[in-house]
């Protein structure tokens, strides 16, 4: 994983990307005790002169003149699939996330920036799949959550609907 995050700062550092942060499963871990997971979430922010229609375009290329190859719907970075996921989304919520991720020295070798237990409830609940509502579950019992901040970021994202299903689930954390 280190020489993962070392070609994620390499992007931000050569003006590929302008910023990255980790989130999905990956981050979820840096929270909570360990799960299996498959993929590595990078949710980046693209340089303004990226084309709209192929925002991944500058990434894709960069990775490839450095031999990286998609396996699946994965780029296979130092044996690591990633899922790379312009953080410009209709609602803002993406934005918002990275925006306010944190920095993280990952076995204190290298620093990338993760997500916040909250922001990851949000973007899970965005995402609504059964596996995202197991992560929520996850991160209200074992993460330090701000329930305030969760409530507000619900509420803000229109994640109402997501919330009343995750808590017929689990309704031990309503």
């Amino acid at each position: 994983m280190e020489d993962t995050l070392a070609v994620l700062n390499a992007l931000v550092r050569e003006g590929v990307v302008e910023q990255y942060a980790i989130g999905g499963a990956v981050a979820a871990i840096a929270w909570v005790e360990p799960f299996d997971t498959v993929d590595l979430d990078v949710f980046v922010y693209l340089p303004a002169s990226v084309h709209p229609l192929h925002p991944l375009e500058g990434v894709i290329a960069y990775l490839r003149q450095r031999g990286y190859e998609f396996e699946g719907e994965f780029i296979n970075v130092e044996g690591v699939p990633v899922q790379f996921l312009p953080a410009e989304d209709a609602t803002g919520l993406r934005k918002a996330a990275l925006d306010r991720a944190l920095e993280y020295a990952y076995l204190d070798q290298v620093t990338t920036r993760i997500i916040t237990p909250e922001y990851l409830i949000a973007l899970a609940l965005d995402t609504h799949r059964s596996k995202d509502y197991e992560r929520v579950f996850r991160l209200l019992t074992q993460a330090p959550v701000d329930r305030g901040l969760v409530d507000e970021l619900v509420g803000r994202y229109h994640l109402q609907p997501q919330w009343e299903v995750f808590t017929r689930r689990y309704p031990e954390c309503a």
